[in-house]
């Protein structure tokens, strides 16, 4: 959804994976992970996509026009995920480091625990999501009919996107 919306508004695109994750599958630093969020969300247009700690994902929410929020039951989760693994042995991706392996039992078992963790936090994000200022566009899309509409809607290009060009999204 992250590369569609990019697409269909020439918005650019950045990956919490790309903050977070460095070669040889180490982790970035909080502090660096910290300041690179920060030079992003100081750019005038963005879409980043992908989740992160609580407090970027607070920064991120709070500096947004616009929150699309993915909410589909943990099973979908896990197949996508999975899906997108099958994929990378043969085609990484390119928001990852060249030489992550993301197709491996360790980043396996470490995504599937990831998933199940989300759901621990995911009242906390509807929380912050309902508290955020009603000028803020909130997507919340709950199954495949809601997916098939936003996707529709944001390749319209007869449609505004917004009343005011929309900038920032999550």
């Amino acid at each position: 959804m992250a590369r569609l919306l990019s697409k269909a508004t020439d918005l650019p695109l950045y990956h919490v994976d790309s903050i977070q994750l460095g070669p040889g599958r180490t982790l970035t630093l909080p502090e660096e992970c910290d300041r690179r969020l920060d030079e992003l969300l100081l750019k005038p247009k963005w879409i980043i996509d992908g989740l992160g700690t609580r407090d970027a994902i607070e920064r991120r929410v709070r500096a947004a026009d616009t929150v699309v929020f993915i909410d589909f039951p943990l099973l979908v989760h896990y197949w996508w995920a999975a899906k997108r693994q099958w994929k990378t042995r043969t085609h990484p991706r390119s928001e990852l480091p060249p030489d992550f392996n993301e197709f491996s039992m360790a980043f396996t078992y470490h995504l599937a625990i990831n998933i199940l963790r989300w759901r621990k936090y995911r009242h906390w994000f509807l929380k912050l999501i309902d508290s955020v200022p009603q000028s803020i566009d909130l997507f919340h899309i709950h199954n495949p009919k809601e997916w098939n509409a936003f996707a529709s809607w944001a390749q319209a290009p007869q449609t505004p996107r917004r009343q005011t060009a929309s900038s920032n999204v999550v």
